[in-house]
C-alpha cells in the first residue's frame, strides 16, 4: 500500500513538472509583444556592459601584471572580427561572439604556474569577479576559471584561463595536459614565427577601447585549434553566439550558421579595413602589408621658423605615402591630419607637448650656446624650448612606433612633417628591395655635405650649419632604423644628450648635432650617405632622402 502512494506521489510531481516546462515552452516559442521585444533589447544592451566591463578589467588586470597572455577562442574570433565581442549587423540586429572570456597565459615552471594561479586568485576580486574554480586534469590544474554574477544570453559570464608553457631552446610551446588545444600539431605548436612573429613580438588587436596582444598567425592558429573545433569558413562570420530569435528573444545558439546578406558581409569587411588601418590584427589576410618601410612622422603646433599653412602644404605631399604611417599629432591638427591620410593604414597617437618624454630637459638645453638663440630667433616669439623638446623626441617616436608593431614592417622611416616640400612622393616609391640593400643592417642618416669625420675638439664651440661639429652635419629630417638597432640608436642618442645637457658645454637642443657627434663616435653603426642635388626636391640637398631610396643604383 506505501508503494502504491508513493508511486502516485511521484506521478504527480512528474505531471505537474511536465505540465511547467509545457507552459515554459509555449511561453518560450510564443512571440513577443513589440513592447516585450524592445524589453529584450534593453536587457541584452545591460548585459552587453557587463561583459564588456569584466573583460575590459580583466585585460588590463593582465597587462597590468606584466605577463605574457592573449585571447583565444571566442573571444580572439570576436576581436578580430568586430574589434569586440559583439556588434550590430544590417540583417541580424545584435549579436555576441561568446559569453566567457578566453585567455591563455604563458607559465614555463609549476611553481610559477602556482604563485601566478594565487595572485590571480586575490586580484579578480577588485575587478569585479565573485569567485574562481580549479579545473585539474591527472593531479595538474590546467586551467583557472573565474566567475561573475553576471549572465548573457543565459549563460554566465566568466573567464578561462589556460596556461600555456614555452621552450624558448626547441622553439614550441604546449599545454601542461594532452591532447589540448595542440593537437594537430602533436601537442607542440611553433612559438616564434606562429604565436609571436620571429623576432618573439605579438602583433596588436583592439578589445573596445584596450590594447590586446594577439598571435602572429592568429587565424592559423584558430583554424587549426582543439582538433579544428571552428570549422573552415566560420571565423571571419558569425556562428552561434548570442543573438535574437524569430520570437524576439536573446539565446545562445551553438553552430548555428547565419544567412549573411551581401550588406553584412560588406559591413564586416568595412570593420575589418578599419581595423587594420588603425593598426590592429583583423580578418583581413597579409596585414603587414606589402611595404617594406613604415613612416614615423609628428606635428605639434608651435611658434616655428615656418607657418601653418606652409607645413599644411608639406603634409599633404607627405601623406599621399599609401604605405603605413604612424603619425604623433597634436589633439588641435588629429581631425586634418586624419582626414587627409583617408582610408590609408595609419595609426594617430594624439601627442601634446606635455607628453614628449623630453619635457625632463626643459630649461637644460643650454640655448644661450647655440646659434638660435644667438641670432635672436627667441625674440620673434619661438619658444626654444619646445622647439627643441620636439626635435630631440624623434628617436623616442621611433622607438614607440618600433615596440608599439603596429604594422610589423621589416624597417621603420622618421621623415619630418615638412620633408616632402615639392612634390608628393612617387606613387613606387620606395623602390623594390631597396631599402635592405642601402641599409646594410646598419642605422641610416644622411650629411648635408661631408660624412668623413673630423677629430674632436678640445673644446666645443658653438657649431652652425656651416662649422657643424666633427665636420658633419647630419640632417635629421630623415632616420632610418629596424626593430634590430632602434634600442641601440635610442641609448646612443639620449645618453650623449644627457651629458651635453649636464656638462653646459655646448647647445643639447638641436637634434642634428647631436647624431653628428654619436655617428662620429660610433661610425660602424651607420650608414650615412652625402646628400646630392635631385630635380625631386628642386635641387635641395636637404630632402634627398626620398630620391635616394626610389633610384635602383
Amino acid at each position: 500500500m506505501i508503494l502504491f502512494y508513493v508511486l502516485i506521489t511521484l506521478l504527480i510531481i512528474i505531471v505537474i513538472i511536465s505540465i511547467i516546462l509545457w507552459k515554459k515552452s509555449i511561453s518560450y516559442y510564443t512571440p513577443l509583444s513589440p513592447e516585450e521585444s524592445e524589453a529584450e533589447d534593453r536587457k541584452f544592451l545591460k548585459e552587453k556592459v557587463n561583459y564588456i566591463k569584466h573583460a575590459r578589467n580583466l585585460f588590463t588586470l593582465l597587462n597590468k601584471m606584466g605577463v605574457e597572455w592573449w585571447p583565444t577562442e571566442g573571444t580572439l574570433i570576436g576581436i578580430l572580427r568586430y574589434g569586440s565581442n559583439f556588434e550590430k549587423l544590417p540583417s541580424i540586429g545584435h549579436l555576441a561572439t561568446d559569453t566567457d572570456i578566453d585567455i591563455m597565459i604563458r607559465s614555463d615552471s609549476d611553481e610559477h604556474w602556482k604563485k601566478l594561479r594565487e595572485k590571480l586568485k586575490k586580484e579578480i576580486y577588485g575587478i569585479g569577479f565573485n569567485s574562481y574554480s580549479e579545473k585539474v586534469y591527472n593531479k595538474l590544474v590546467w586551467k583557472l576559471v573565474c566567475g561573475t554574477k553576471d549572465y548573457i544570453g543565459g549563460w554566465d559570464i566568466h573567464s578561462d584561463i589556460h596556461r600555456y608553457i614555452v621552450n624558448e631552446k626547441e622553439n614550441y610551446a604546449s599545454s601542461n595536459i594532452p591532447h589540448y588545444p595542440f593537437q594537430l600539431w602533436s601537442d607542440k605548436i611553433p612559438y616564434k614565427g606562429v604565436i609571436t612573429d620571429p623576432s618573439g613580438k605579438f602583433r596588436r588587436a583592439k578589445f573596445e577601447d584596450i590594447i590586446v596582444p594577439c598571435p602572429f598567425k592568429a587565424a592559423e592558429i584558430l583554424g587549426s585549434w582543439n582538433n579544428k573545433e571552428y570549422e573552415k569558413g566560420t571565423l571571419k562570420y558569425p556562428v552561434g553566439g548570442v543573438f535574437k530569435n524569430k520570437y524576439g528573444r536573446y539565446s545562445w545558439y551553438e553552430g548555428r550558421v547565419h544567412k549573411l546578406t551581401q550588406e553584412d558581409k560588406k559591413y564586416l569587411y568595412r570593420i575589418w579595413e578599419n581595423l587594420q588601418r588603425e593598426g590592429f590584427e583583423s580578418f583581413i589576410e597579409n596585414t603587414s602589408y606589402t611595404y617594406d618601410v613604415t613612416i614615423i612622422s609628428c606635428f605639434i603646433e608651435i611658434k616655428s621658423k615656418h607657418k601653418k599653412n606652409e607645413y599644411k602644404s608639406w603634409m599633404k605631399n607627405l601623406l599621399t605615402y599609401k604605405g603605413p604611417m604612424i603619425l604623433f599629432i597634436d589633439s588641435k591638427n588629429y581631425k586634418m591630419v586624419k582626414d587627409l591620410r583617408k582610408d590609408l593604414p595609419t595609426r594617430i597617437i594624439e601627442t601634446n607637448l606635455r607628453d614628449l618624454s623630453t619635457q625632463k630637459y626643459k630649461g637644460k638645453f643650454n640655448h644661450k650656446l647655440g646659434w638660435y638663440y644667438n641670432t635672436n630667433m627667441h625674440k620673434d616669439g619661438m619658444n626654444l624650448d619646445e622647439y627643441s623638446m620636439i626635435q630631440c623626441e624623434k628617436p623616442n617616436f621611433l622607438k614607440r612606433a618600433i615596440d608599439g608593431n603596429y604594422f610589423n614592417t621589416p624597417y621603420y622611416m622618421w621623415l619630418d612633417i615638412g620633408y616632402c616640400r615639392y612634390n608628393k612622393l612617387p606613387d613606387n616609391w620606395p623602390g623594390k628591395d631597396v631599402m635592405g640593400r642601402k641599409l646594410k643592417n646598419k642605422i641610416f642618416l644622411m650629411a648635408l655635405k661631408n660624412n668623413k669625420c673630423s677629430k674632436p675638439l678640445k673644446s666645443p664651440k658653438m657649431y652652425t650649419y656651416k662649422d657643424p661639429p666633427r665636420s658633419v652635419l647630419v640632417t635629421g629630417g630623415i632616420i632610418v632604423c629596424s626593430k634590430d638597432n632602434i634600442d641601440l640608436l635610442h641609448s646612443l642618442f639620449y645618453n650623449k644628450l644627457d651629458k651635453l645637457s649636464r656638462e653646459k658645454k655646448e647647445w643639447a637642443g638641436m637634434d642634428q648635432y647631436i647624431l653628428s657627434h654619436i655617428y662620429c663616435e660610433n661610425q660602424s653603426l651607420f650608414e650615412v650617405i652625402k646628400a646630392k642635388s635631385h630635380k625631386w626636391c628642386s635641387g635641395n640637398r636637404w630632402f634627398y632622402g626620398i630620391p635616394y631610396f626610389l633610384d635602383q643604383s
